[in-house]
């Protein structure tokens, strides 16, 4: 499982907004995209399948002050999962 920014030229997120990425496996990802929305942290809504067979990536739009705080937080709901 791992969390990644989207590179701008595939997001195309402009004023001071990044796109994050939160991939593994989908039951996991599914609790953890949950929890992170709890945090203040709104889903696109928007999900792919991962490279790995039974993978998802949740995408996230989160501004640029905030991705060390969203990466935090990812980091302390995988380790409940």
């Amino acid at each position: 499982m791992r969390v990644y920014e989207v590179p701008k030229g595939e997001s195309g997120i402009r004023h001071g907004l990044v796109m994050m990425a939160v991939e593994g496996v989908e039951d996991v990802v599914q609790g953890v995209a949950q929890g992170l929305e709890a945090s203040g942290f709104p889903s696109t809504a928007c999900s792919d399948y991962g490279d790995k067979m039974g993978e998802v990536i949740e995408y996230f739009m989160v501004n640029r002050s905030e991705v060390s705080e969203f990466k935090a937080i990812f980091r302390h709901l995988k380790q409940t999962f």
